[in-house]
């Protein structure tokens, strides 16, 4: 019965039923199954009580003799009580520790035939153990204060853009904000982030005195060092050959630490056929106010994210919202780069739809969508078009979507607005 009192709740059902279920006499294991139908079938209830279930109950085993039926009455009219504060700890600590055994030995038939990333699982497994035993303890109550969450965004407090047309859109980027930057291949992409990344980099100690928090580009699509070019340019709105000369006089790196506030305040690392836990301890080992994904699409993934049996959609929507949570998990901000699809092909403002592979996935997890759109027209070739067909990140008294022009220099790295 107390199995039954501490699994009446659907995240605890969903989490522990699995393991609880081995561990009980049979009445308590046609219970347990059939919680799991009842909250199948009604997926806004949130807690089995006693009366309702009963009579779901009773109409699912009509087969059931009136004795039978009797005897599952007496125990379901016990579960509305909650059990005792005292016990229900240790209760809760063993049903955790069955369902990680079980876990343990799912993954472990999976790693012999070759389907799972050991280490990855192990992390996995590891994780949901302790967030499961912290669970107990832990109050995730919201205490911010109201008149400081009002002052956030009467002052625009956060990561400010170059752009205009950026700016008169979304506020400033806060921690826990998680974004999408797409556009077509060869488009300028890198040359749109390393412009605002390089814009942000002086606001980064302002924001965060004595905290030598960094930018953190993860590069898996081309060379790092191209990207590396990229940022000096953008901090210094020089061409490669001024950057040269630059070099040659012994002025450049100095220049640059000066413009961006301290020369390791963005850092690129190569991230190439990494695993998921591998960039994660990138982002775990290096305090940060912004981490780019460059692509999240390209990172390995184990466990479930992995699995064959997702649609692709699916599979991406998974990945993106695991990169929304490396920013809430490490108090950061997260941009997350994409490709627009061959339909957003010389469409100034290709719409969210076209987003590579994904119709719905990447879209539900960002907070917020920027694409720069190019024309094929000749005469436009150093014009860029800025959509946010998705903003959750509204400023007040500024347009949702602002559909602007940009000037795109190239050679110097900028996506600068029209003077």
């Amino acid at each position: 019965m107390t199995v039954l009192q501490l699994l009446k709740y659907r995240d605890r059902y969903e989490k522990l039923a699995a393991a609880a279920t081995a561990a009980v006499d049979g009445n308590t294991q046609t219970l347990l199954k059939d919680f799991g139908r009842f909250f199948k079938e009604h997926p806004e209830c949130s807690q089995i009580h006693s009366g309702p279930f009963t009579l779901w109950f009773n109409l699912k085993h009509k087969s059931l003799s009136a004795e039978q039926k009797e005897l599952y009455r007496k125990r379901l009219r016990q579960i509305d009580k909650d059990v005792d504060a005292t016990v229900e700890g240790g209760l809760m600590q063993r049903l955790v520790d069955a369902t990680t055994a079980t876990k343990i030995t799912a993954m472990l038939e999976q790693y012999q035939d070759g389907e799972v990333d050991l280490t990855e699982a192990l992390r996995s497994i590891h994780e949901y153990h302790q967030e499961q035993l912290a669970r107990k303890v832990r109050v995730p109550e919201v205490l911010d204060d109201i008149s400081e969450l009002l002052a956030e965004d009467k002052n625009n407090i956060g990561l400010h853009w170059r752009l205009n047309a950026l700016a008169c859109s979304m506020r400033a980027i806060q921690e826990g904000d998680f974004l999408v930057f797409a556009a077509r291949p060869d488009a300028g992409k890198t040359t749109w982030l390393a412009s605002e990344l390089t814009f942000m980099a002086p606001q980064v100690d302002q924001l965060y005195p004595d905290e030598h928090r960094s930018i953190i580009w993860l590069n898996n699509e081309g060379p790092g060092r191209r990207i590396k070019r990229r940022l000096f340019q953008a901090a210094l709105g020089r061409k490669t050959s001024e950057l040269w000369e630059m070099d040659q006089a012994g002025t450049l790196k100095e220049a640059y630490a000066k413009a961006v506030g301290r020369s390791d305040i963005i850092r690129v690392f190569d991230i190439h056929d990494f695993w998921s836990h591998e960039v994660e301890d990138i982002i775990a080992s290096i305090p940060s106010a912004l981490v780019v994904f460059d692509m999240i699409d390209n990172i390995k993934f184990g466990g479930e994210v992995a699995n064959g049996g997702q649609r692709t959609d699916q599979a991406l929507e998974a990945m993106h919202q695991w990169a929304r949570n490396m920013a809430v998990k490490y108090g950061t901000r997260a941009v997350a780069t994409s490709q627009v699809s061959a339909a957003g092909e010389g469409m100034p403002f290709p719409d969210m739809s076209m987003l590579k592979d994904s119709k719905t996935g990447k879209q539900g997890a960002a907070d917020a969508i920027a694409i720069l759109g190019k024309s094929n027209s000749p005469e436009l070739q150093n014009t860029r078009f800025i959509g946010i067909p998705k903003n959750k990140l509204h400023i007040e008294g500024g347009p949702k979507d602002p559909q602007r022009e940009a000037v795109f220099d190239g050679e110097r790295a900028r996506v600068r607005d029209p003077s």
